[in-house]
């Protein structure tokens, strides 16, 4: 096998200009060069193929067997090198390449879809791999580099290697049978759903978030009694469509509008906001809003806004249009709800 080195190509467009030309003067003068080097080339390439490519006169150069096979393939290859310098350079723009990305539910119910028709309309030689996936799945496909970019729910998960934006954020309400009587009520006080049957996520998935609703609810007055586990939102108001309980879901989850089944919002807004944060690894991070690292504390209370800054935000200051993963951020970032974050020092 011959190894192709840089020299070799450059050594390439010597030969197709000398080929082309069958003068060693023209040629020369064609790359802007006097003709001993383009000559001492020529023979360096020559003597690196063990073969010859040109039958020299003092009349003419001709083509060798060796050097019209050479012609054939050479041209194919310059043009493959340059069609690869353009899509590489496009790819670090961001204009073409593949981008895996994980997503929760909730972002695909929010603005996350406005942001990917911008995406493609802006770079259609994208390819987008969206995978629906939970959080734990996605924190550690991300480490692994299976996924580039990522919107998840956070909530006291360790962000180790990892840095976050938050995108969109909307409080829980109470998804209730129709026909109870708290369906009745405009908002329901939290301490009302006292000795009534509840719905959680189990809490193996998001403990500290688990954690603090309970805790929101012994403040409230009462424990929860919970009867029935969902691993989704759309399993846990199927459960309560048919009668099994009540359950804290995403206000976005008011569009399934189900006929029986109810959703109020909570007075005060007792429990934590469900957050969405955008997540990929923490190496050539572009500045913004929100950024995290390290691990978050949980608020408990009023949703987790107050996120604790913790380590290192990447390496700001890097062009969010250098690679695919900054330039799609970028485009997600536009689309965020700003208004619905908290305000700085919060």
């Amino acid at each position: 096998m011959i190894y192709i080195s840089i020299m070799d190509v450059r050594q390439l467009r010597f030969f197709m200009a000398v080929a082309e030309e069958l003068h060693f003067g023209r040629a020369a003068r064609r790359l802007n060069m006097s003709q001993p080097p383009l000559s001492q080339q020529i023979r360096a390439l020559e003597d690196g193929l063990g073969v010859r490519l040109f039958t020299r006169t003092s009349r003419s150069v001709v083509l060798t067997d060796a050097g019209r096979a050479m012609m054939e393939r050479a041209g194919d290859i310059l043009a493959a090198m340059e069609r690869l310098g353009t899509e590489v350079q496009d790819a670090q723009r961001g204009m073409t390449g593949r981008l895996p990305i994980g997503f929760v539910r909730p972002a695909m119910e929010g603005r996350l879809p406005g942001a990917i028709r911008e995406f493609r309309r802006e770079r259609p030689e994208v390819a987008l791999e969206l995978r629906e996936m939970l959080t734990p799945d996605q924190l550690t496909a991300l480490r692994a580099g299976e996924l580039r970019v990522g919107f998840v729910r956070l909530y006291g998960h360790d962000l180790t290697g990892l840095v976050a934006e938050l995108f969109m954020r909307e409080p829980y309400v109470l998804a209730i049978p129709r026909g109870h009587a708290l369906a009745r009520m405009r908002r329901v006080p939290l301490g009302r759903l006292a000795g009534e049957p509840m719905i959680f996520h189990p809490r193996h998935l998001m403990p500290a978030l688990h954690d603090a609703m309970t805790a929101c609810c012994v403040r409230a007055g009462f424990r929860p009694s919970i009867v029935q586990e969902a691993r989704v939102k759309q399993t846990a108001i199927a459960l309560v469509a048919a009668g099994l309980g009540m359950a804290f879901v995403p206000r976005s989850s008011t569009v399934s509008q189900r006929p029986d089944v109810v959703f109020r919002p909570l007075e005060d807004e007792a429990l934590p906001w469900v957050e969405i944060w955008c997540v990929r690894p923490e190496t050539a991070w572009a500045g913004g809003v929100g950024k995290t690292g390290g691990t978050q504390r949980d608020d408990g209370i009023k949703g987790n806004g107050g996120v604790e800054r913790i380590g290192r935000a990447g390496e700001a200051g890097r062009n969010v249009g250098e690679g695919l993963a900054e330039a799609f951020i970028s485009t997600v970032l536009r689309h965020a709800d700003r208004s619905a974050f908290p305000s700085q020092g919060s």
